[in-house]
């Protein structure tokens, strides 16, 4: 599912073509440490080339010897720190990115394979920019139009810029659809599939590496207890009234729930439209953050959803407990790896001291107990411990375990497959024999719109609005509770 690729995928191994060109272009290579410079060694890339930079932030020559080259180019994803201090400097005018590099390649590569085998249909370009004008350029014959609400009306190099409507009045099956503005690419990609585009007909133009979700806002921020943050309050809220005496509703969750990913709207923020529709003042903070287990977010209910004081705290995971890979500990299900390594290095790096216990050194790392829960009966306790809080301190709490797309998840091998089926099967059994109020099995709720998944759990608007639409029941109920209670709603 999420479209396809003319183009075969890209392997771990650095493209020939994008080596080859770093090379006779005297592209600098900027990479994080000694490993990766080795490997890019090894792929052929000229070692006089390769820039680490964790030995330039203690060389403060490093800068002066940058600013004298003609071109950077920032391939490794820990390099992200030059970036900061690159602005300093005056060098943001020098940077490639690496995945606007490689797209150009691909790009290239799909023009190439279109001229050489031809296509069965013509192709809709979705938006008017450089890679659009570039396929217009090199395969202008095979090019129907283009879809740009922008640009309506106007003309690129003779091919029309029109609208949605435009779709309306075709079959829509018999074009293939490029999409290539990253930042629009699910909410475009929902968009035609909502106008009856097959999924199969959607290509993702020029795209780097299939299943990898963009748009997501940055999580910069280092939280001593959940690991990292997207901002201060690492929520984003909606809200249409001042009043302090509003409806509050606290949602958690992981990148499923994220309000930035892939600059689409999040169930949350439908489940806001569908309230303010109602005429009901209320203000929803969306917690939910890429890649946090449901650990994190039992943190941060603690932490920081009870500072909230809501009326209702809705939580929808499962995915990036039981169906991702390894991310915590030897069952250290309080620790992500990520965060372990980080702390390490802090230790072995800095050599901090017990300031409170005599000054003593700190020399290791403590995990805490091994849990030998396995991951959905921990999924099941952290969902009991939310609930347990949440009552405790008179807030509404709901648990929804997330759907899955199984057909995705048949590219892992068969062990790993039946391992992941049957921690959900578990986490449904309990659900079900539970028989609450409070726990609730959404795995089924896309069972007639599976074309709404773009990954194994990840889903475009259409997805979104469904899952508000099942909230729904549970929000309204908590929000009639309350106005019986004497609290001014309107």
């Amino acid at each position: 599912m999420g479209g396809g690729n003319i183009s075969e995928s890209q392997s771990e191994k650095i493209d020939d073509d994008l080596i080859k060109q770093i090379n006779t272009q005297k592209i600098y290579v900027i990479v994080h440490g000694y490993g990766n410079y080795n490997v890019l060694k090894k792929q052929g890339v000229d070692e006089n080339l390769i820039l680490i930079f964790y030995d330039a932030r203690i060389k403060t020559n490093f800068f002066k010897k940058i600013q004298k080259l003609k071109q950077v180019f920032k391939i490794h994803i820990f390099a992200w720190e030059f970036l900061k201090f690159s602005l300093n400097y005056k060098l943001r005018y020098k940077l490639v990115k690496y995945d606007d590099f490689r797209r150009w390649i691909k790009i290239k590569r799909d023009i190439k394979f279109i001229k050489k085998n031809g296509l069965d249909k013509k192709i809709v370009l979705m938006g008017v920019n450089k890679f659009s004008e570039y396929y217009i350029k090199e395969i202008k014959d095979k090019i129907a139009f283009i879809i740009d609400e922008n640009h309506i009306g106007e003309n690129v190099n003779g091919v029309k810029v029109t609208g949605y409507d435009e779709i309306l009045s075709l079959n829509p099956n018999d074009y293939y659809y490029y999409i290539f503005d990253k930042l629009k690419l699910r909410r475009q990609q929902g968009d035609l599939i909502e106008l009856g585009v097959s999924d199969s007909q959607i290509f993702l133009g020029g795209r780097t590496r299939s299943g990898f979700v963009v748009g997501t806002g940055a999580q910069d921020a280092f939280d001593p207890i959940l690991g990292y943050t997207r901002d201060e309050s690492g929520f984003t809220i909606f809200s249409n009234s001042d009043d302090e005496n509003v409806f509050k509703i606290a949602t958690l969750g992981d990148s499923t729930s994220d309000p930035k990913l892939e600059n689409i709207k999040s169930w949350s923020e439908f489940l806001f439209e569908n309230l303010s529709e109602m005429g009901i003042k209320v203000k929803v903070y969306a917690g939910g953050l890429s890649s946090y287990t449901v650990a994190q977010q039992c943190l941060k209910l603690i932490k920081d959803v009870l500072v909230i004081s809501p009326d209702i705290v809705l939580n929808y995971s499962g995915a990036s407990d039981m169906a991702m890979p390894n991310t915590d500990i030897n069952n250290h299900f309080f620790v992500r790896s990520y965060y372990s390594d980080f702390l390490k290095k802090v230790l072995r790096k800095n050599k901090p001291r017990n300031i409170i216990r005599g000054n003593a050194p700190i020399r290791r790392l403590d995990l805490g107990l091994y849990d030998p829960s396995d991951k959905a009966e921990f999924w099941i306790k952290c969902e009991r411990i939310m609930h347990s809080v949440c009552e405790e301190f008179s807030i509404d709490f709901h648990g929804c375990l997330q759907p899955l797309l199984y057909e995705d998840l048949e590219e892992l091998d068969q062990d790993k497959y039946e391992h992941y089926i049957n921690l959900y099967e578990k986490c449904k059994t309990y659900i079900k024999a539970n028989n609450s109020n409070w726990f609730h099995d959404f795995t089924g709720i896309f069972d007639e719109n599976e074309e709404v998944f773009f990954d194994k759990c990840h889903v475009i608007e259409k997805g979104n609005r469904i899952i508000a639409q099942n909230m729904m029941p549970f929000v309204l109920e908590s929000y009639n509770k309350k106005s019986y209670n004497n609290k001014n709603f309107s």
